[in-house]
């Protein structure tokens, strides 16, 4: 999961559903993909986030991010939760853990 917040000037964001069901909780971020694998796919969000502008991106979603060509430039700040932070995670953690005190 990710929140983007702009600080200053403009950026162009399109976000899309995952490419897939299985795809849908990955535990980790996905490859990039390129402009002629999304071309057929019709964002779920598109949008240009100002200054002080929020958008939340549930976790495996894809988004593509440009700098408005009317701005020299754009500053955003990403805040990402929930990579590898999951009940799987800490389970694979533990176990083995548990196994080492146990034996």
């Amino acid at each position: 999961e990710a929140f983007i917040l702009q600080l200053e000037g403009y950026k162009h964001w399109r976000v899309y559903p995952p490419m897939s069901k299985g795809e849908s909780l990955p535990r980790e971020s996905s490859r990039d993909f390129t402009d002629e694998e999304m071309k057929d796919i019709d964002p779920v969000i598109d949008v240009i986030l100002g200054p002080g502008d929020l958008l939340y991106m549930p976790r495996g979603w894809i988004h593509q991010a440009n700098t408005c060509k009317s701005n020299h430039h754009s500053l955003h700040l990403t805040v990402s939760a929930m990579q590898n932070w999951s009940w799987v995670d800490f389970l694979e953690t533990i176990i083995p853990e548990a196994l080492d005190a146990a034996s």
